[in-house]
């Protein structure tokens, strides 16, 4: 089964993207990896931040792990 990795650390937010997805795939905190930290939330919108989050996640992971 695939697996989603989401840059949070809200039990509700991927229990709610879970039910969304179904049986597509298991949704996991990007914390379950071991390495991830959330980072601070330091841009003025969303997006800003959920890319901060998500590039934090990725930056220990080996690059041919990178979604492109």
């Amino acid at each position: 089964m695939k697996v989603l990795y989401l840059a949070t650390h809200n039990a509700h937010k991927l229990l709610e993207i879970q039910s969304m997805l179904g049986d597509t795939c298991e949704v996991r905190s990007a914390s379950s990896l071991g390495h991830y930290t959330a980072p601070d939330e330091s841009a003025s919108t969303l997006l800003g931040n959920a890319t901060i989050k998500a590039q934090a996640a990725l930056r220990p992971l080996p690059q041919a792990l990178h979604c492109r």
